[in-house]
């Protein structure tokens, strides 16, 4: 199997509901919004990594995620 990196959508907001991720202090045209969210699934989908943050201006480390990465490979 190939290893695949993508971006997800959540449109109901499932997700950012059971994750705990909704910005609850966004601005009326962020309603719905998740916090900036970071989250590896090795391949069997068990979920190995999540970084929540909460200020979108600051980025997660890149090296961060190649040890993370590193871990499960």
């Amino acid at each position: 199997m190939r290893d695949q990196i993508f971006f997800s959508v959540d449109r109901s907001s499932h997700l950012i509901r059971r994750f705990g991720i909704g910005n609850d202090a966004a601005e009326p045209i962020e309603k719905g919004v998740p916090h900036p969210t970071t989250i590896i699934v090795d391949r069997e989908g068990i979920m190995r990594f999540i970084d929540i943050r909460q200020d979108f201006h600051i980025w997660l480390d890149p090296q961060t995620l190649v040890a993370e990465l590193a871990k499960i490979d």
